[in-house]
């Protein structure tokens, strides 16, 4: 009589089917020494995690499809860029990618992604309250939002220490440096300019500085004549809490 062997076949021939199926990683593993076997090669692509920065955002530098968040000269968070987008060393912040700088080459190589350094000079004034001061630094780092400028600064002099304040929809401005606050009493406030003596009216985290910029924050009184003709920020009413 002849022995029926269905019913191993069918076992067996799920046994294989669910292998297949199987998604955990030792079937990951095998299936990649399969590939090896039948000389299938596939490209693990190299991470930079290494901050050249103090403070700020650095690229990944192998392929821009992601950055990393360093403080204090550590990693922090590593954040991806979506689907479509690399980091855009210029602006410092995920961008189309037919627009930033290394969008052009292809992702299996592994050329570096040119990051763009500008040395932005910091001096903040006050010569309306005692103790008058005067500070001035330089930080030569990739260009990013003047926020990360002005945190590298504080981390080479803390009397560059600042803290900020949110004005309505238009962005994040400082309220104060070296302990020094705006005052509700005689209305002082710390006023931003450029190089070219231009009052900035973006918040800290929207304006970029260019190479060889002078940003000059002055401790300014209403009373001694400043008007809303060359105050840059959008609802003085706002500013000091």
């Amino acid at each position: 009589m002849e022995a029926d062997c269905g019913h191993i076949y069918t076992r067996l021939h799920a046994h294989e089917k669910a292998r297949k199926l199987d998604f955990s990683p030792t079937r990951k593993r095998e299936k990649r020494r399969e590939k090896r076997r039948k000389g299938e090669v596939f490209a693990v692509m190299p991470i930079d995690i290494e901050c050249s920065v103090s403070n700020g955002l650095v690229p990944n530098m192998t392929s821009c499809r992601d950055f990393i968040l360093c403080i204090n000269g550590k990693m922090v968070r590593r954040i991806p860029c979506a689907n479509g987008l690399l980091f855009d060393t210029t602006i410092g912040m995920c961008n189309y990618e037919h627009v930033v700088s290394c969008g052009e080459r292809p992702m299996q190589g592994f050329q570096k992604c040119y990051v763009v350094k500008v040395n932005v000079t910091i001096i903040v004034e006050n010569s309306i309250t005692e103790p008058k001061f005067t500070l001035k630094t330089s930080v030569y780092a990739q260009r990013q939002p003047l926020y990360y400028f002005l945190l590298m600064a504080a981390g080479k002099d803390s009397r560059f220490s600042f803290n900020t304040t949110k004005i309505d929809d238009y962005g994040e401005f400082v309220l104060s440096f070296n302990g020094l606050v705006g005052s509700e009493k005689i209305f002082t406030v710390w006023i931003p300019s450029d190089r070219r003596d231009t009052g900035i009216k973006q918040g800290i985290h929207e304006f970029y500085p260019e190479d060889k910029e002078v940003i000059t924050y002055k401790y300014y009184s209403f009373s001694d004549g400043l008007n809303d003709e060359n105050f840059p920020y959008p609802n003085v009413d706002n500013i000091v809490k």
